[in-house]
């Protein structure tokens, strides 16, 4: 015979496990949509204007570096390196 009391854990087992899974999936959908919210806040042109500025920098940097450095060894990397990371 199935013991009543056994019957009740296992079904507060299984009320417990469905109550874990809505949780993680509330959890999921809220993540979703701290993602979703931060791709509109990129996509609103306010970070275009410093990803560009850092694009014009390395562009005139290297062709700095090309005009002034004939040797394309380590000396041009390095060069090009600590010039990016203070700009």
């Amino acid at each position: 015979m199935v013991d009543p009391q056994e019957m009740e854990e296992e079904e507060e087992e299984e009320e417990e496990e469905e109550e874990e899974e809505e949780e993680e999936e509330e959890e999921e959908e809220e993540e979703e949509e701290e993602v979703e919210q931060e791709e509109e806040e990129d996509n609103d042109g306010d970070n275009d204007e410093g990803s560009s500025f850092v694009f014009v920098c390395e562009y005139v940097c290297v062709y700095l570096c090309s005009l002034y450095l004939c040797d394309w060894d380590g000396t041009y990397i390095f060069v090009y390196v600590h010039a990016y990371l203070f700009l």
